[in-house]
Formats: C-alpha cells, sequence, structure tokens
C-alpha cells in the first residue's frame, strides 16, 4: 500500500480537534503519514496535538508562529514523503473509509488527482449532501482543459449558479509527484482570498488524468455561529487581488474566460457587501464601506463588462443598484435577502 500524507492545519479548534484527528487515525486505509501543524494556536491545541502524536506514531506535530491557513498548508508539503496527499481542516472530520475510497478511485483510474465531495453539517446534527457538479468519469488532459477548469474559474453566464466545482482541497487526494515537479503551493490568504483555488488550477493545468466520483465521506463542519461579526477592511483588497491573479493566471493556458471570472469576482464583492451589512459597524460607516468598493475601478468594469440581465430576476436587481451605486437600495436590498433566508 503506498504511504498517504494527510496534513491537517490546527489553529484555536480544541473543541473540535480529537474529532478530527481521530477520524484520520481510524481509517479503514491504515498506511498514513499525518501532519498536524499547530499555527501559532492560542488556545490549548498544541497540547492535544503533542498528546495524539504520543499515542500514534503516524502523527508528526509542527509547532510554527501564526502564517495562516495557506502557508501552514504550505509548511505540511514541505515534510510530506507520502506518494499522495490530501488536506483536512481541524473543525471538520471523515467516514472510515474516505481515505481508502479515493485511493481506489485514483488507483483504478491512473489518475494524478482524485476529486470527492462532502457532506455538511449543522450545529444541530443536520447533515446533506452536495452532489459533484460534474460527470463521474475519469478525465483526460484535453477534458481536464476543457470542462473542469473552466468551471473551478466561474460559471457560464447562462448557468443558474455562480459556483460550478467546488475549489476547496479537503475533498481531493493529489500524486505529491506532480506537486513537487511542478512546486504547486498555496498562495497566502491574507494575500489574495480562495487560496484553494490557486492550488488547485495550478496542479490541475499539469495533471494528465483525473477521477471525479461522489465520495460523500467529508464532513465540513458549518458552524455559523463562530462567525465574527467584526468586518476586515483589508478582505477587499485581498479580493481585488484575487481577481488579478486570476487573470494571470488563466492568460497562459486558458482563453475565453474573461465572463467567468467577472461573475466569480462580482460574487465574491457581494459576499464582502454582505459581510459588511451584518457588522458591527454603524450604520454611516457600512454606507461608506460599500461606497469605497462600488466606486473601485475593477468592480466598475466588472459591472459594465457582465451581462447582468443574464442573472436570476432578484440578483438581477441587486446587480443593476450596484452598477447605478444606489449605495442605500444595495444595503437595503442585501439586508433584506439576509432577513428571508
Amino acid at each position: 500500500m503506498d504511504l498517504i500524507t494527510v496534513i491537517v492545519p490546527v489553529y484555536k479548534t480544541e473543541q473540535y480537534l480529537r474529532r478530527c484527528v481521530e477520524s484520520i487515525c481510524n481509517q479503514t486505509y491504515e498506511n498514513l503519514q499525518i501532519i498536524l501543524i499547530d499555527d501559532g494556536s492560542p488556545d490549548r491545541c498544541p497540547d492535544i496535538c503533542e498528546e495524539m502524536a504520543r499515542g500514534d506514531a503516524r502523527i508528526t506535530v509542527i509547532h510554527q508562529d501564526n502564517a495562516g491557513l495557506g502557508l501552514t498548508r504550505n509548511s505540511g508539503l514541505q515534510v510530506a514523503v507520502g506518494k499522495y496527499v490530501t488536506f483536512l481542516d481541524s473543525d471538520d472530520w471523515i467516514s472510515r473509509d474516505h481515505i481508502e475510497n479515493l485511493y481506489r478511485e485514483i488507483m483504478s483510474s491512473q489518475a494524478d488527482a482524485a476529486i470527492g465531495t462532502y457532506t455538511s453539517v449543522s450545529v444541530k446534527g443536520e447533515g446533506c449532501r452536495h452532489p459533484l457538479k460534474l460527470e463521474q468519469k475519469t478525465y483526460d488532459k484535453e477534458e481536464i482543459r476543457s470542462r473542469i477548469l473552466p468551471e473551478l474559474i466561474g460559471t457560464d453566464v447562462s448557468a443558474a449558479s455562480d459556483v460550478g466545482i467546488e475549489s476547496s482541497v479537503c475533498m481531493t487526494l493529489y500524486r505529491m509527484e506532480l506537486i513537487s515537479l511542478h512546486g504547486v503551493r498555496f498562495v497566502s490568504e491574507r494575500t489574495a482570498v480562495a487560496e484553494d483555488l490557486f492550488f488547485n488550477l495550478d496542479f490541475l493545468s499539469h495533471a494528465e488524468r483525473v477521477v471525479a466520483v461522489n465520495e460523500y465521506g467529508y464532513y465540513y463542519y458549518t458552524n455559523n455561529q463562530s462567525l465574527s461579526r467584526y468586518y476586515d477592511e483589508k478582505r477587499f483588497e485581498r479580493t481585488c487581488c484575487f481577481y488579478l491573479m486570476l487573470q494571470q493566471r488563466t492568460i497562459q493556458w486558458q482563453r475565453g474566460t474573461e465572463q467567468r471570472i467577472r461573475r466569480t469576482f462580482l460574487m465574491k464583492i457581494r459576499v464582502n457587501i454582505r459581510l459588511i451589512v451584518n457588522s458591527n459597524l454603524g450604520f454611516l460607516q457600512k454606507i461608506k464601506e460599500i461606497r469605497r468598493i462600488l466606486d473601485h475601478e475593477f468592480v466598475r468594469n466588472a459591472l459594465n463588462q457582465y451581462p447582468l440581465r443574464t442573472y436570476p430576476a432578484k440578483l438581477y436587481i441587486l446587480a443593476i443598484m450596484m452598477r447605478w451605486r444606489f449605495v442605500i437600495g444595495v444595503y437595503c436590498l442585501m439586508k433584506l435577502r439576509d432577513m428571508i433566508r
């Protein structure tokens, strides 16, 4: 059996960490290298990591100063020795046969990656499966470029949803040789949002074959109660950096994706505005921040160049208000949308 590396960044998840690590240790596929990276966590996570390492020789613990999720995963990749690698967030967990199922698929298809999916679990324990928005099959290099990469970047203007293929790296098993050969690494989320997307774009642009499978054994914990009401004003700058980096990445090998990029960028701009609306900022501060975003050159250009009429009706109205810079209307409509949800 090939050695598989599992990389787990750890930060402020002491309540969930044991559940996460135990789910890895109890896998039916036992030939594992388990790397726990304490990213300067201020709680009991460092001690829990060390305690669990003493109970299982497969566990390696790395302690480092806080660097953020992307760079922490890179720390794990530096010491990974498995033939394949996968990632797990420390408040999530996996079913006992999750890794075995992905490994079986990657071996049977001789692929560079096995793309799985996930089950979201609410605080109340309610689970919801999320089928892949991708046909279950093996894709060759040409199909990766024509069918997978565009949907990772963003959906076509005719699609009902903004999200095509999920960009998270946590449900996928990757061939480590390809990562090492091409120096594939995560960008820091402190530089640009969506660090998982860039990792997948860089990896898949070099892949010869990948297999997609509805493997639901990754359990994503949706703890909305932990969301901070503090708005990070630098998030918008990181979203603009994401927009530039995505354009630079795709111009080399993926032409004809301009509207997909704009659609994804506008979706992330709406997320920024929603965070502002729901933040603890004062009303006038919220209006000022939304206006700053809508006045930005990148946002203006994207709104003017994207065919807004292709949006569903409710989203079209919001987009038109954003284009016209009707700030109060954008605020009220976003507030109403959240109340309805």
